[in-house]
């Protein structure tokens, strides 16, 4: 396997075509044959480097609405803690 150096439109025997940096090609291809300056051995770096985990880096976490099969949920009530005003005024 080999990997576009860098973003270039590059006319060949094949026609034109435009490569885009990282862009990956068979060591077999005509075009790598044709024009090995173009291509590295060296795989490109990812563009996200590590899994996004829920609540790192500023992310807020996200409260699923629905539970998941087999999941058991705790089922809470909210206690009214201010009393309704009295009509009377006591």
């Amino acid at each position: 396997m080999k990997y576009v150096k860098r973003s270039l439109a590059v006319r060949w025997s094949g026609g034109t075509v435009a490569l885009r940096e990282g862009q990956s090609i068979g060591d077999d291809h005509p075009l790598v044959a044709e024009r090995p300056d173009l291509f590295t051995d060296a795989a490109p770096e990812p563009d996200i480097k590590m899994p996004a985990v829920p609540g790192r880096h500023g992310a807020p976490r996200v409260e699923r609405a629905t539970r998941a099969p087999g999941e058991v949920r705790k089922a809470t009530t909210s206690k009214r803690t201010s009393k309704k005003p009295n009509p009377d005024g006591d």
